[in-house]
């Protein structure tokens, strides 16, 4: 009778290190966001910040899972599951809004579960004009934002925001943004311009521009220069 109880016992002992050894670390490879950006956002007033819904498949849910996640804005996040569907799991994060997804995984998974983002919420809808939106657009939307586009120098740009690269020489934004590669080295070309879309959106009064927050597809008024109707 000792030796069958024993028996059993080592064999619950080999199952569970067996069930240890097939949980597995489960990346996230971009699914659900664009280069970090969440791609389904919805706009709720009571969120405070924004909500990250991650979900797990095919999970070990007898060990409650858990998600480590970087963001540009806090950094690393450890959540535990937030809710549990049979062998599907849900991790709520909360961060800034349209904060950029660097990183996640996901413990507790196995070679077949994927991690993704399902959605996210927001309190606040950011809006910000890129860039190509600002070489593109008509002298009324420069105006209209206080800013002369022949004279306006980048130095502005620096001034004000300590993350953006400086410039060698002393272009105008206008020429930063037709030719961005005669003022910066190819590691800062792409900041430097996104800066100029900062700089502009923050100074037009008609675009919700906020903590320095680059949100797609958001740019609230037409490349004449008028506000676009909802």
């Amino acid at each position: 009778m000792k030796k069958s109880v024993l028996a059993v016992t080592a064999m619950l002992a080999f199952l569970a290190m067996g069930s240890v050894a097939t949980a597995a670390t489960v990346g996230w490879d971009g699914n659900g966001t664009s280069e970090g950006v969440c791609n389904n956002v919805t706009v709720d007033p009571t969120v405070t910040g924004q909500n990250w819904l991650f979900v797990l498949t095919q999970a070990n849910t007898a060990i409650r899972p858990e998600l480590n996640a970087t963001f540009n804005s806090v950094g690393k996040t450890l959540s535990p599951a937030s809710k549990i569907n049979r062998n599907n799991v849900q991790f709520s994060v909360n961060t800034a809004p349209y904060a950029i997804l660097q990183s996640a995984s996901a413990v507790e998974g196995n070679a077949k579960s994927v991690l993704t983002v399902s959605h996210c919420e927001v309190g606040v809808q950011p809006q910000w004009c890129s860039p190509g939106f600002w070489r593109n657009a008509d002298d009324k939307a420069w105006s209209d934002a206080g800013i002369n586009r022949e004279e306006a120098k980048y130095s502005e740009v620096t001034d004000k925001y300590s993350y953006c690269p400086a410039a060698d020489g002393d272009p105008t934004l206008q020429q930063v943004l037709e030719r961005k590669q005669d003022y910066f080295a190819s590691t800062d070309q792409g900041q430097a311009f996104n800066c100029v879309g900062d700089f502009l959106s923050d100074a037009h009064p008609n675009i919700s521009f906020s903590d320095n927050i680059r949100a797609l597809n958001t740019c609230p008024i037409s490349n004449a220069g008028y506000v676009i109707l909802p």
